[in-house]
């Protein structure tokens, strides 16, 4: 009897060391503090930024002032663009007669953004001279090969027009030895070039005031025009460039092969130059100068 009741003693000690960690570990979790479920921001992945396409900006002929360094539409994006919208207007090989048609019959759909009703400004190379005529107290520039304005081929589509060279989109320049049949030899230095321009037609208003034929030069044209600014603002610009912007619409959505060039070395003239050139049929609206480093606007001209 004395046995049993030691035994019941020992197992309700046992019983009671048993759960009182429990509940001493239950309190101790209580104590603990939650931690926060994790938030929506901690799962959700990073956005991606998603570019948007580049579009043709139509220009504003209401602004007083450019930005600092206008660079006008960039010609490059915008030639780029054109192509691959006229691409669509190629009949596919298994295309019907019939689909094509249905497929190409709304060419502003085709073309957009691109729209012929907009006007476009292109920045024109800074190769001309400026020079300052004290006594008329206006600017006079004259075109020194910049824009490089050549007739186009007579027997094209737009064959009354000059081709007026906006930027340069492809330009690379190597060398190579070569030899005449003497045994004399020279280093060429080749230079490939692809030019973007604008085609202007001959019989426009702008090109008959403003344009010239060069008297050594066949198919060359040249540019000259003056802009009257004030003895003393003419003084605060002495060192600052002159830009000029080309604005009008496009005449119709194609591109038009100018004529290449291509000189060939010689010996005394060790120089190979072959470049080629796409322009656009270009209604020539407005003529924009202003003060490169600033934007500031000196002056219009509108046809």
């Amino acid at each position: 009897m004395m046995r049993l009741r030691t035994l019941t003693v020992v197992a309700l000690f046992s019983l009671v060391s048993y759960v009182t960690p429990c509940f001493a570990s239950k309190a101790l979790a209580e104590k603990q503090p939650k931690r926060a479920a994790p938030t929506a921001a901690a799962t959700t992945k990073p956005e991606t930024k998603t570019t948007k396409p580049w579009e043709p900006t139509a220009f504003d002929e209401s602004v007083d002032r450019l930005p600092p360094r206008y660079p006008g539409l960039d010609a490059i994006k915008f030639f780029e663009m054109l192509k691959s919208k006229l691409s669509r207007l190629k009949k596919g090989e298994f295309e019907t007669s019939e689909e094509f048609f249905l497929r190409t019959e709304d060419k502003s759909a085709i073309f957009s953004p691109i729209n012929t009703a907009d006007l476009y400004a292109f920045k024109i190379t800074d190769n001309y001279s400026k020079k300052y005529d004290a006594d008329s107290q206006a600017y006079i520039l004259e075109e020194t090969g910049g824009l490089n304005c050549t007739e186009t081929y007579s027997t094209s589509k737009y064959g009354n027009a000059v081709t007026c060279r906006i930027t340069t989109a492809i330009h690379e320049n190597d060398s190579y030895e070569a030899s005449n049949a003497y045994g004399a030899s020279v280093t060429v230095r080749r230079t490939r070039s692809h030019w973007l321009s604008v085609a202007i037609n001959r019989d426009s208003s702008v090109f008959k005031e403003h344009f010239t034929k060069y008297k050594y030069l066949p198919n060359k044209h040249s540019f000259t025009d003056n802009i009257p600014v004030q003895l003393e603002k003419a003084k605060s610009l002495a060192q600052s460039k002159i830009s000029m912007l080309f604005v009008g619409r496009l005449i119709s959505p194609e591109i038009i092969e100018g004529r290449p060039l291509v000189l060939s070395a010689t010996i005394s003239s060790p120089s190979e130059i072959f470049a080629t050139e796409d322009a656009i049929p270009f209604d020539l609206k407005k003529i924009v100068y202003f003060v490169t480093e600033t934007g500031e606007i000196l002056g219009q001209r509108s046809f």
